[in-house]
């Protein structure tokens, strides 16, 4: 018989490219919010034999994946161990959106002029275009902050189908974007729920 396997519209393979690419200062600010781990990220893919026993196992009610005999608890405490993400207070609902007079999005999406998947208007950004976007500076300014947002958002919760980046967050994304305190944890804990909707 055949092993069930699940298909990943994502594989931590872009974060995983990204983070081995980063220039001082962006390794610098990585470790300043508390991402210092993933510049020492082994993982660049994901068994999908794992990924489909995770996903039937996962019980959303109970927040426990069932494993073999045991349970285990699925809580902010189980994502930090296994990911290292830092517990942070700060929830992207909890942020700050932009206002009227911050160009913070229109600027994130200039940087893309080159890129040549637009559909009805709109540019769809792929994690791939993130990744270079941020290799090809130098800098952690404004836009590095923007791109690993985008980025971890969508590497650890949830990206649009045929691969595009979910952007959903993009409101949030001001001048004065802050992920020092971020509660990376939490985003990972309410999009497992998410997706078993």
């Amino acid at each position: 018989m055949k092993a069930k396997i699940i298909q990943l519209r994502t594989s931590p393979k872009v974060l995983h490219s990204t983070m081995q690419n980063l220039k001082k200062a962006q390794k610098e600010y990585g470790r300043s919010i508390e991402l210092g781990h993933l510049l020492q990220m082994k993982v660049d893919g994901s068994p999908t034999k794992i990924d489909y026993y995770v996903v039937k196992n996962f019980d959303p009610q109970n927040m426990v994946l069932k494993a073999n005999n045991r349970v285990i608890n699925i809580n902010r405490e189980c994502v930090h161990d296994l990911l290292g993400l830092p517990l942070g207070h700060v929830k992207i609902e909890d942020m700050e959106y932009r206002t009227k007079d911050d160009k913070t999005v229109e600027d994130w999406y200039d940087q893309f002029d080159g890129t040549k998947d637009i559909i009805d208007g709109r540019k769809d950004i792929r994690p791939n275009a993130l990744k270079e976007a941020m290799t090809c500076s130098e800098e952690a300014n404004l836009m590095f902050k923007v791109n690993i947002f985008v980025l971890l958002c969508n590497t650890l919760g949830k990206i649009n189908s045929m691969g595009t980046c979910d952007i959903s967050m993009l409101p949030k994304a001001t001048k004065d974007l802050d992920l020092s305190n971020f509660y990376w944890c939490s985003y990972v804990l309410r999009k497992m729920l998410e997706s078993q909707t």
